[in-house]
């Protein structure tokens, strides 16, 4: 069961079924409980409605993203914080300014 305020960007077809789902939760909820479990090799875009090899990434098509571009005030992972994007009440974001 998915909740109101979800944002399907992709749908999963999966080889076992053939049936499309938004996620590999609602394909084991729904199905009988000794259905063979397989991981999904196909996926419908949520912008395009095109179906594709599953990416993780995004479409092949149309370019649309499945994955969010803004990490938060980490740089991508890239070890330093940017400021800009932290919160001002959080202390962490004034220590060492003048270093």
């Amino acid at each position: 069961m998915m909740p109101a305020n979800f944002l399907i960007l992709s749908y999963c077809r999966f080889s076992c079924c053939n049936k499309v789902f938004p996620c590999d939760k609602c394909h084991d909820s729904s199905v009988e409980p000794r259905h063979p479990s397989e991981h999904a090799n196909r996926m419908i875009c949520g912008a395009c409605s095109r179906e594709q090899n599953y990416r993780p990434d995004d479409c092949a098509f149309c370019g649309h993203s499945f994955v969010s571009k803004n990490s938060g005030f980490w740089e991508g992972g890239k070890g330093t914080r940017d400021k800009t994007r932290m919160s001002r009440k959080d202390p962490r974001k004034y220590k060492r300014v003048n270093v």
